[in-house]
């Protein structure tokens, strides 16, 4: 049986692709990873290193370009990419953001996928009635209870069955869009432990997408020359996979570009990843593919596609 990950990313994102792509690769030199371009390829850029998408697997990628912002864009077509790797004959897929950062094997997460089709990850799961984090319980109710930055599945019936039905649902309804209780591709997962209640992991491994939303409950330590992460209740983890959600290499300190308050100063024990992560995505080309313009963000004359125009395109559809 193959196992596979992938990410997905536009141009600007390569630098921390390819640092997450060089990461796996580490920890896990049996299994194979893609980078996944929603986006068109240019100069600067060598195609062996990414997959362009093809209307062979994924028919309406050019109209969910035009209707979809670049976030939207990204995670609509995630499914399509898992379903492109399973008919390519990968049991079990793992899907990562593209700024995620891999620190130990995988073998956990296959071993899971062993006994259950879909593994995924809530935001936190520690209970705290006087909240202390940075991204409280009423805003994930708003985002979804689990972060898709990181997600794995297999290619059993009930593994094709929701990524069958996930696709159909990001045709047309990745938007953020409060208003219609939408935010992108993530809140859709909340049903798939209500529909598979006996084949999905919700997985409390406090190793697997650590990230601004649940260091509050976590702390990170170096143990023998690997990073470690301590859970709430004392029990010890290895640190399977960082998400630098929201990360500037520009700032020093901060953490997330959207929750500046909190920050390496709140939680110093991630200071060293950290700090590894920042020159690992210079090393990779940062300020080469940072700059790099989005191609579907403008029409052919040169002028910006604004929201409206892809929400107007949106109902035409419709």
């Amino acid at each position: 049986m193959k196992n596979a990950a992938f990410t997905i990313c536009a141009k600007n994102y390569l630098a921390q692709a390819i640092t997450l792509k060089k990461s796996f690769e580490q920890h896990n030199p049996e299994c194979d990873f893609f980078i996944y371009l929603a986006d068109e390829i240019a100069d600067g850029i060598d195609e062996a290193d990414v997959r362009e998408l093809d209307v062979s697997w994924i028919p309406a990628w050019k109209e969910m370009a035009f209707k979809y912002d670049v976030v939207e864009f990204n995670t609509a077509i995630k499914p399509f990419c898992i379903n492109h790797l399973f008919n390519q004959g990968y049991d079990k897929v793992a899907y990562l953001d593209p700024d995620t950062y891999v620190k130990d094997s995988f073998q956990y997460i296959w071993d899971v996928l062993d006994r259950k089709s879909i593994l995924l990850t809530p935001h936190y799961f520690s209970v705290k009635e006087c909240f202390d984090g940075a991204v409280g319980d009423a805003a994930i109710l708003g985002q979804g209870v689990f972060n898709l930055g990181f997600g794995a599945y297999r290619s059993t019936a009930n593994g094709r069955k929701l990524i069958s039905w996930w696709m159909a649902k990001l045709r047309n309804q990745c938007f953020v869009e409060s208003s219609e209780g939408m935010f992108v591709d993530q809140k859709w997962m909340n049903y798939a432990p209500i529909f598979f209640p006996d084949d999905v992991e919700i997985s409390h491994h406090a190793g697997i997408n650590v990230a601004i939303w649940n260091l509050h409950e976590r702390e990170l330590l170096i143990e023998n020359g690997k990073y470690v992460i301590k859970r709430f209740d004392g029990e010890k983890f290895p640190l399977i996979l960082f998400h630098f959600s929201g990360f500037d290499p520009f700032e020093t300190k901060v953490i997330n570009r959207r929750h500046p308050q909190y920050n390496v100063d709140t939680y110093p024990s991630f200071k060293p990843i950290i700090e590894e992560y920042r020159k690992s995505i210079y090393e990779n080309g940062y300020d080469k593919y940072s700059v790099m313009p989005y191609s579907f963000s403008t029409f052919s004359n040169g002028e910006n596609i604004i929201v409206m125009q892809r929400r107007l395109f949106r109902r035409y559809v419709e």
